[in-house]
């Protein structure tokens, strides 16, 4: 499976927001609070919503309360996100792309489907379903029901809806494109038990009952009740445009109802999709009816791999905190163990003793494990204790099983190993051992990541991080991070894998580089090299200093400044200090946060408002990182583009438009004259003539060296935030929240 796209209107802190998935690695990043962990919580609630259709499909007439998917679906329905039209219906759409395995079985879900219901309706033309009969339809649907005749409806969006009235139910759809026309295929239909395929995405469906085309309508362009013959009609070649019209009524969907022995098994067709869904045919077969919403619930189940709550060790959504490692028998014993962070013993003992192909993913989960944890090495044991012997009349009690995961080190006093149940290693061991469990899945299946690595040391997250580039060749990830050492900048591709969350009038807003980037190789170079730089990229603004002293000394000054206390300091802003190492080197960070929309200002010296800088003048930096409004592009082309004006512009009407910008300077001039090797237009200048401060930065470079940023550090440890630095602060708090 591949996930394509994401879309949301009205939901949870989503106004209207839109996503275009990477096919590799889309890494999502954004300050606390911003929305990025509901991203998973839609897909959550779709895969909820798949559940609870499998619930209707197979629910026993007259069961009666609300299920817990059902319950869960009605607190999404619930979470309307307050800064939009709280009247208009909620929406998620999910793009998703089915793998060669999903293809395979759709046309098996189809092929069987076709037969059942080819032979329930066409009983009456052929004398309840004559041999001849019977053994042509299954052999028509084997030969024509293909997987590339099907290739269309394996790509489209899991789409939902909501009208927002407390009581009301989510109506959920597939909508996909059939010879570039759209059609919908509903999976929930309140009218009546049909479910139908229609052309276009009406807002209005499902429609009303009487306007449905049976499929033997649809396939035959005739009612099986107007042949005047017993003899069975021709099957035409199988092409979607059997199921897909583009006018009239829309065409009655497929199902199978395995009750009322539907599901034959001397069919090949209905074998075959038996032993897919382990209906078992020689038996009294369920009363369930399987559609479309079940193909798609596997294809989901299978295909997605949501790591959240499992990296803190905590249940998910209603499932109540538990221990792992103590199991029933009844649970050692069933077919798919939970996801739940408690149950990860019991699937890595899956694996352990399954098949060939298991015991080759828990291989590789060690190999992986070893990887991650640098210095140990995972294994799991077994021990079962007999049943409880029963008290009185009565059964036995059910025994337990013990499954530990033991973790072996290298590191004990004697050049020997340790050996210890994971419950006695650290957090980061437990999180390395999850990790290493999703990346051994297969290349089919997306992964994604909730904030991983919040216990993993930067040497184990870089090592992550190496992992899932490389996975990104064979398949697909989604990681959530606050991490700068998660962020992979290493190639001009990786600026555009980065999505940042935001919140804009309460609502997220998504943002993203657009390809070309200007100068992508200086990017990369800037962010690569530091975490710093990275770490940009999570806060709510950004601060890009010219030089190495203002980043020692402004963030320290600005938080004990007086403007912070009502102003709050930077770190309760959330803001973050890079130095751009020079004036002619801001275009490059400054592309990136530009282009993610990141709040940002500058702060630097006199010298690059110079008009003698040409294509380095600091006005042209930020246009040429896509930074620059109109007003400021319009003030270079008046002001900088001609030469005459150029000349006449001062340093003052200079550093007054820039203050306009974001753009800030200390500097009483942009004069370079050097006094004491210290240019006249530059930070370390008015230190010199700031009070009190005149002769400190020698003093301060005798005491810390020649390092400029322990320098500024040093003189904002021993010498109060000047004046001039707090009316600055005041400056730069204004312009990052216009």
């Amino acid at each position: 499976m591949l996930l394509t796209r994401f879309a949301v209107d009205g939901l949870l802190s989503f106004c209207r927001v839109e996503l275009e998935l990477d096919d590799g690695l889309t890494v999502i990043v954004g300050p606390n609070g911003s929305g990025k962990t509901n991203l998973v919580r839609v897909l959550t609630m779709a895969g909820l919503g798949l559940e609870w259709l499998e619930e209707r499909s197979s629910r026993i007439p007259g069961t009666q309360g609300q299920s817990a998917a059902q319950a869960a679906l009605a607190s999404y329905a619930a979470s309307r996100c307050r800064a939009g039209d709280t009247g208009a219906p909620i929406k998620v759409e999910i793009g998703l792309e089915f793998s060669a395995e999903d293809l395979d079985d759709l046309t098996c879900f189809v092929r069987a489907a076709l037969v059942a219901t080819l032979l329930a309706q066409g009983q009456s033309v052929n004398g309840q379903g004559g041999v001849s009969w019977a053994e042509e339809v299954p052999a028509w649907a084997e030969a024509q029901v293909t997987t590339s005749a099907l290739a269309e409806l394996g790509r489209g969006t899991l789409a939902f809806q909501h009208d927002g009235s407390p009581d009301a139910p989510w109506q959920i759809f597939w909508d996909f494109r059939h010879g570039n026309v759209p059609y919908r295929w509903t999976l929930t239909d309140y009218s009546s038990d049909r479910i139908s395929i229609m052309a276009g995405k009406p807002e209005n469906a499902p429609v009303a009952v009487g306007a449905y085309t049976p499929l033997w309508d649809a396939i035959f362009g005739s009612p099986v009740s107007g042949s005047s013959s017993n003899e069975p009609p021709l099957l035409p070649p199988f092409t979607l445009d059997l199921l897909c019209r583009r006018d009239g009524p829309p065409v009655e969907a497929l199902q199978i109802q395995s009750h009322g022995n539907r599901l034959y098994p001397e069919l090949r067709p209905h074998r075959s999709f038996a032993d897919l869904a382990g209906i078992p045919l020689w038996t009294q077969q369920s009363n369930r009816v399987y559609a479309l919403a079940w193909v798609l619930r596997r294809v989901f189940q299978r295909g997605l791999m949501i790591m959240s709550e499992q990296f803190r060790g905590v249940g998910t959504l209603a499932v109540p905190l538990r221990p792992a490692g103590l199991y029933s028998i009844r649970e050692l014993a069933s077919r798919t163990p939970s996801f739940d962070p408690y149950a990860l013993p019991l699937r890595l003992l899956r694996l352990k003793t399954g098949d060939l192909n298991d015991r080759e993913q828990f291989r590789r989960v060690q190999g992986l494990f070893a990887e991650l944890a640098s210095g140990r090495e995972m294994d799991v044991s077994l021990q079962v204790s007999a049943p409880a012997p029963s008290s009185g009349e009565g059964t036995a009690g059910d025994g337990e099983a013990v499954v530990t995961i033991l973790v072996a080190t290298e590191d004990s006093p004697a050049g020997g190993h340790w050996e210890l149940p994971i419950q006695m290693c650290g957090a980061g061991t437990w999180e390395a051992l999850i990790l290493a469990e999703a990346l051994a899945s297969a290349p089919s299946r997306v992964i994604v990541l909730d904030e991983p690595a919040l216990n993993l040391h930067p040497g184990w997250q870089q090592l992550l991080l190496a992992r899932l580039r490389q996975r990104a060749s064979t398949g697909q990830s989604v990681l959530i991070t606050h991490s700068p050492y998660l962020l992979p900048i290493e190639a001009e591709d990786d600026i555009y894998r980065i999505v940042r969350a935001d919140r804009s009038d309460g609502a997220t807003r998504l943002s993203r580089a657009n390809r070309p980037v200007t100068d992508p190789r200086a990017v990369v170079r800037d962010y690569s090299m530091s975490a710093d730089a990275r770490a940009l990229l999570f806060a709510a603004g950004a601060v890009l200093l010219e030089g190495e002293t203002e980043l020692g000394a402004l963030p320290r000054w600005f938080a004990e400044s007086p403007a912070a206390r009502d102003l709050g300091n930077p770190q309760s802003l959330h803001l973050a200090f890079y130095s751009a190492g020079g004036e002619d080197h801001f275009r490059a960070p400054l592309t990136l946060l530009a282009a993610l929309k990141i709040p940002w200002v500058i702060v630097c010296d006199g010298g690059p408002l110079r008009v003698d800088k040409g294509r380095k003048h600091l006005f042209r930096q930020v246009a040429a990182a896509g930074a620059a409004n109109t007003e400021l592009d319009a003030f270079i082309t008046s002001n900088l583009d001609d030469s005459a004006r150029a000349n006449q512009l001062t340093f003052l009407q200079a550093r007054d438009e820039a203050r306009r910008h974001g753009i800030f300077t200390l500097a009483p001039s942009w004069d370079r004259t050097r006094i004491d090797d210290i240019s006249a237009e530059s930070f370390e200048a008015f230190i010199e003539a700031a009070p009190r401060l005149a002769g400190q930065l020698a003093i301060a470079r005798r005491e810390v060296g020649n390092s400029k940023v322990r320098q500024g550090r040093w003189l904002a440890e021993n010498h109060a935030c000047p004046a001039a630095v707090s009316q600055l602060y005041e400056h730069v708090v204004a312009a990052l929240q216009q």
